[in-house]
């Protein structure tokens, strides 16, 4: 929470990505919590999916349902600091932190998971 508002975050932690490219990382994300996330993203709230492993996280702000792969969490990870980065300026003045999740989700639609 900051002056430009609150941040509801669900932060799902995978101690390790899998031997394959092609596996399909398991977050234990429940259908409530994905029903959780979209009724605030419906309420006009910001929300985010976090998965993290290592020092690197993905941020995601819809399509909580996708299953995403090894290769497709390597290509679009950041580090763990600029993920502190986005959720300061997400809070703080309402940006986006210079496109750190908007590249991700706008791959999303374009590339197979």
């Amino acid at each position: 929470m900051g002056p430009a508002g609150s941040l509801w975050a669900e932060y799902k932690y995978v101690k390790k990505l899998p031997a394959r490219e092609s596996t399909k990382l398991r977050t234990s994300l429940t259908e409530q919590q994905i029903r959780w996330l979209q009724r605030l993203v419906d309420y006009r709230h910001s929300a985010a999916l976090i998965i993290g492993v290592g020092d690197t996280a993905i941020i995601m702000q819809s399509d909580w349902r996708v299953d995403l792969n090894r290769a497709y969490y390597e290509k679009h990870c950041i580090q763990r600091k600029e993920v502190a980065r986005w959720i300061e300026e997400k809070c703080l003045t309402g940006s986006e932190g210079e496109g750190i999740c908007t590249k991700f989700e706008e791959d999303l639609g374009t590339e197979e998971k």
